[in-house]
């Protein structure tokens, strides 16, 4: 059955877990068996976003994109190119969608629903959805979604976009034999859009050991009465011994902060350390040998070593090295990183 916008064919599918819209000609939106079962805020959120690549003539990107990538295969800059227009069109049918529902919060949670569906899909389920489902992509576009300073920009329409794709071709052909040297990228610094004292709970007190999907969906709960809900369930999912009134691995997980903080503090808090991190992670190390350094020879550094760690393995040894002789040490892979350079 036709949309109701007349835009596309509406379609069925057994086979898929998430949405997604096929052909070209006489373009169709396919949907899980399960959407019989979504409100109508939901269905009409997907619609609205489904129906926006259809306009844009999405496919005719993705052909330019995918024929420019085997054409240059050899260059990592074309891969790129490839995935990060597959993103810029998720974007701007984020915001095609948004212009048409206005409430970015329910959007929002469409979004995250789509993502979890596409992380525990079973059977057939294309890659694209797949990539677009990364923790990492699905919190930028949750960000940009629930930004209200945000204006939301112009339609920029399928012509424009093939000729930005056609336009990148001899860009690709020049840099063809550019070698890129290795950067240090600086971590992600993480966004909260609630109000205090849960935003210290999510950014501090948990950033180590809560999972992306746990922080996208609580960032995205509206009341404190939900957030204090799911901190309430965050702890009972963690909790070792559910049927007594403690909690010991909420008790030992405090314990390591406030331990952390008080000898690990550099310039930043000692939970934020590199050795704050790995203390609450993985608690104190089974030994620790401290070596203060010696002048033209070696830095000072702390070999911490574990004789198992759940999900690495038994006998982990860790290096800390303070390369700046200040107090601040940070973990290296690199044994040769606390030699002193001459």
């Amino acid at each position: 059955m036709p949309t109701a916008s007349g835009v596309a064919e509406l379609r069925e599918s057994s086979w898929i877990s998430v949405p997604m819209t096929v052909g070209w000609l006489a373009p169709e939106i396919l949907l899980p068996i399960a959407w019989r079962e979504w409100d109508a805020v939901k269905l009409r959120a997907v619609l609205a976003h489904e129906e926006a690549h259809v306009r844009r003539a999405d496919w005719m990107i993705g052909i330019v994109a995918r024929v420019n990538s085997c054409v240059f295969w050899f260059h990592p800059l074309a891969w790129w190119l490839k995935r990060e227009l597959a993103v810029l069109a998720e974007y701007a049918c984020d915001d095609s969608a948004l212009a048409s529902l206005r409430d970015r919060q329910d959007y929002a949670r469409v979004l995250l629903d789509m993502a979890y569906a596409a992380k525990s899909a079973k059977g057939r389920l294309v890659w694209g959805a797949i990539a677009m489902a990364k923790p990492s992509t699905v919190q930028k576009r949750i960000d940009q979604i629930l930004d209200e300073t945000r204006q939301i920009p112009k339609t920029f329409g399928a012509s424009r976009w093939a000729t930005l794709a056609i336009c990148s071709l001899p860009l690709v052909y020049l840099v063809s034999s550019v070698q890129f040297a290795p950067a240090q990228t600086p971590a992600p610094q993480v966004r909260t859009t609630v109000d205090s004292p849960y935003n210290r709970w999510l950014d501090q007190e948990v950033h180590w050991i809560i999972s992306d999907y746990e922080r996208v969906t609580f960032m995205i709960l509206r009341t404190d009465d939900e957030r204090q809900k799911f901190v309430e369930q965050f702890w009972l999912r963690r909790d070792p011994t559910p049927d007594t009134e403690r909690n010991e691995l909420k008790e030992e997980h405090y314990r390591r902060i406030a331990y952390a903080n008080d000898h690990f503090a550099e310039a930043i808090p000692g939970w934020n350390t590199d050795r704050g991190m790995v203390y609450i992670l993985y608690g104190p190390p089974d030994s620790l040998d401290a070596y203060g350094g010696v002048p033209g020879a070696t830095y000072p550094y702390e070999s911490w070593r574990y004789r198992y760690i759940q999900g690495v393995g038994p006998d982990v040894t860790l290096e800390f090295v303070d390369t700046t002789m200040t107090g601040r040490y940070h973990l290296t892979r690199d044994p040769s990183e606390k030699q002193t350079r001459r």
